[in-house]
């Protein structure tokens, strides 16, 4: 309509002066020599978001921000000077209609200079940055070859002399080694070297050969973390490789190993959550283009084939992920949620296999773990209702497989959590409050009654876990305690007294009871038991036998 056209033009007017505003402030900040003041900071950082939005508006103050990436970096603020402008530089340079030759130079050369001397947080956006200027503008991919060449060639250089023994060579230069394979990782991943244009004079078999160099840094111990790193980065761009034997196996083993170190079990997982954001992202970018050219059938199929991937390398790693999450490290827990949630957001599998995994993380003592996972729940139990309720008892049982690598300093598992001022709550009340009809509540009750059967054989760690849940479930009405209360009451009507009897089997005897008499008619002992012994409590633990596992 014609008043929102003009709004939106009103705003559009009020979005250009504010960056410009923005740019005088960037040069009277650096005019004053505040160079790294947090204020510079702050207006590189918003005008880089304005960039992600409207690009265009920031297309003439290119070249007023490309010198800043030749700023002299002494502090932790000039690192993030540099990175907010290489990142809006990623953005707006292929925009600039015929941007001049000195300039795109002048931006290659201080990338790569970035890249060979500073940080991996600089390093990461210029690199970034020089992809989407080489990619877009210049198709200047001789300068790229360089970059790699020299970067795995100093990889092939030190795994030369690792083969030949010379290990010494090699601790002693780790840190060029670190940033070979970290650079290397970057550039397959922000260049395609399987592109006949970027390769050039390079052998078509490029790609795979840097890949086989950076398996055997997974055998240096000390460098095993870098590598999968890098092998990361490749992995966006080349996602076939996570599907093949030898990575599979790899990140298989690193996240069911309960002796691998938390450090390599957060990058597996974080190279998998790197995989599917830009995943997401390279979709919506594609969807923007459908928009475009919607009437092109043939794009639509394309997409169809491609937005598949990621539901494929999911499926090859799911279980592993899931099984993951049960770790006694939060940030390994933290790293298994957010890719969970990246699955479940993109709809790669369906929910119901994640769904006893988001119960047990509903249990989780780190705030953060349980409020994801339960919004989580409440959004599928919105959209599938009954979903949650048909895989109740399995979340439960992993709530406590969880609660038992939790609670190392307890003598038992509890079911219940306590804050100071509050009533206890049960660690799976919200799963039980997530139920709304009576059914489904009464259905929950029973199939954990039912775990108390003898013939279930549940460990009675396990029993008291699910007691203290009962005993502490937010009941809405009186009905549904006393519902409980009437089953307790018939299983104890039936099994009590044979496990009472059991129990009094087991006992010791006990030195101060009378001569048991004898049943003249059958020549049997007949027990006497003494009603007031059998209420004394210090008087049955002294006849409790050592070995008590038949009785548990």
């Amino acid at each position: 309509t014609k008043v929102s056209h003009e709004h939106s033009k009103a705003l559009l007017l009020a979005c250009k002066q504010i960056v410009n505003c923005l740019i005088d402030h960037v040069l009277n900040l650096d005019g004053r020599g505040g160079g790294s003041s947090q204020r510079l900071i702050a207006c590189l950082r918003t005008l880089f978001l304005f960039a992600k939005i409207k690009p265009q508006l920031l297309v003439e103050h290119a070249i007023t921000l490309q010198p800043y990436l030749s700023l002299k970096c002494q502090t932790q603020g000039d690192y993030q000077i540099i990175s907010s402008v290489a990142r809006t530089l990623e953005i707006i340079v292929p925009l600039i209609e015929h941007p001049s030759d000195s300039f795109l130079a002048r931006l290659e050369e201080d990338s790569v200079k970035l890249i060979m001397r500073q940080d991996p947080s600089v390093i990461l956006s210029c690199v970034s940055c020089l992809g989407s200027v080489v990619n877009n503008v210049t198709r200047n991919y001789k300068l790229i070859r360089d970059c790699l060449k020299k970067y795995n060639g100093c990889l092939l250089y030190y795994k030369k002399l690792a083969t030949e023994g010379r290990e010494d060579q090699v601790e002693k230069n780790r840190p060029i080694i670190k940033r070979s394979l970290y650079i290397v990782g970057l550039l397959l991943r922000f260049f395609d070297f399987t592109d006949k244009e970027v390769l050039d004079s390079f052998p078509e078999s490029t790609r795979d050969l840097v890949f086989d160099t950076l398996l055997f840094y997974l055998d240096q111990k000390e460098l095993k973390s870098f590598t999968l790193k890098a092998i990361g980065s490749v992995c966006i761009r080349h996602y076939e490789l996570m599907l093949g034997p030898e990575l599979k196996s790899l990140y298989h083993e690193i996240l069911c190993d309960l002796d691998a170190s938390r450090e390599l079990k957060i990058q597996v997982l974080s190279n998998i959550e790197q995989y599917l954001q830009e995943e997401e992202r390279r979709m919506i970018k594609q969807d923007q283009e459908w928009a475009k050219l919607s009437k092109q059938e043939n794009l639509k199929e394309m997409g169809d084939v491609s937005s598949g991937m990621a539901s494929t390398v999911i499926q090859l790693y799911l279980k592993e992920i899931l099984e993951a999450f049960l770790h006694s490290d939060v940030g390994v827990r933290q790293a298994a949620l957010r890719v969970i949630q990246l699955i479940l957001s993109q709809g790669l599998v369906h929910p119901v296999q994640i769904v006893p995994y988001l119960i047990c993380m509903s249990t989780d003592e780190e705030r953060m773990v349980s409020g994801s996972a339960d919004k989580q729940l409440q959004e599928i139990e919105k959209k599938y209702p009954g979903f949650i309720h048909m895989k109740a008892q399995t979340g439960i049982r992993l709530s406590y497989k969880l609660q038992q690598i939790l609670q190392t300093t307890l003598d038992a598992v509890r079911g219940f959590r306590t804050k100071e001022g509050e009533l206890p709550g049960a660690l799976n009340g919200f799963l039980y409050s997530i139920l709304r009809t009576k059914q489904q509540r009464r259905a929950l009750v029973l199939s954990i009654l039912k775990q108390f059967d003898e013939q279930v054989k549940t460990s009675l760690s396990q029993m008291l876990f699910l007691a203290d849940n009962m005993a502490y479930f937010p009941y809405q009405v009186q009905d549904e305690p006393l519902f409980i209360i009437h089953h307790i009451d018939i299983m104890i009507s039936v099994t009590g007294t044979n496990l009472l009897q059991s129990f009094r089997e087991a006992l010791l005897p006990n030195p101060n009871a009378p001569a048991p008499l004898i049943d003249p008619n059958t020549g049997i002992s007949i027990p006497i038991m003494d009603e007031e012994e059998d209420e004394d409590e210090d008087a049955l633990l002294s006849r409790v036998p050592e070995d008590t596992s038949t009785l548990q």
